[in-house]
């Protein structure tokens, strides 16, 4: 292949108009997203839902961002059933964070105090387990967890010290909040339970080796012979 022999990686996203079709179709992933945006509606966020962007050609897409008009406060939220790739999911974030505030104040007019940055996962095990044993990595963009989360998606306040300059809202993103919002199953409807595959029953093939043996056939009685090659007839029974 070309790209073989370039020595180059080629990843392919298939895209729709609301965003990756992948998430779209992933209803443990949209279950999330729906609980999410209602929560934040609840606490005066105004929401906006799979955000695409396309900046100098740096493309993407933020499964959240919110914004709170009193606090002047951006929430950029990635919402995931698992993860797969975990340098991945940092890379990509990272690049939202990074372009997303700019994008936002001059088509939203949201020109933001304050950014928070949360990842939203399904609380199983196995991503429990994941940012246990990667605590440094998602430590670096995500601090905080759960019920530090929540409560500042209540009151969104910005850490103490002087306000960055509201001309350059990225800026204030490097003293902003950042942190990991588990879900549980019994919040959303425990609907994020895996589904699991329909097993077809599968029927055994015979075995040739245990099949039954035929029963052999019975024997056909033969007369005796005599000497001569004659047949011999049996004795009468004695009166």
């Amino acid at each position: 292949m070309v790209a073989d022999a370039l020595d180059v990686r080629v990843s392919v996203d298939t895209w729709w108009r609301s965003g990756r079709i992948d998430h779209l179709l992933d209803r443990g992933h949209a279950t999330l997203v729906e609980h999410v945006a209602s929560t934040l509606r609840v606490a005066g966020w105004i929401v906006r839902v799979e955000v695409t962007f396309n900046e100098f050609g740096e493309r993407g897409s933020a499964d959240l961002v919110a914004w709170h008009p009193a606090e002047r406060a951006l929430l950029i939220i990635e919402v995931k059933t698992r993860i797969d790739d975990t340098q991945e999911a940092t890379s990509t974030f990272s690049r939202k964070v990074r372009i997303l505030p700019a994008i936002l104040a001059r088509e939203e007019g949201w020109d933001a105090l304050t950014i928070g940055r949360v990842l939203v996962l399904a609380d199983t095990r196995m991503n429990r387990a994941l940012v246990r044993d990667h605590a440094a990595t998602f430590d670096s963009i995500w601090p905080a967890r759960t019920a530090d989360v929540r409560r500042w998606v209540q009151r969104p306040r910005r850490e103490p010290g002087p306000a960055p300059a509201v001309s350059k809202p990225s800026t204030a993103a490097q003293a902003s909040f950042g942190g990991i919002w588990f879900v549980a199953a019994a919040a959303v409807g425990a609907k994020l339970r895996p589904v699991s595959r329909l097993r077809r029953p599968v029927t055994p093939s015979p075995d040739p080796a245990a099949a039954p043996s035929p029963e052999p056939a019975a024997a056909t009685p033969t007369s005796p012979t005599t000497a001569d090659g004659g047949t011999a007839t049996p004795d009468a029974p004695a009166a």
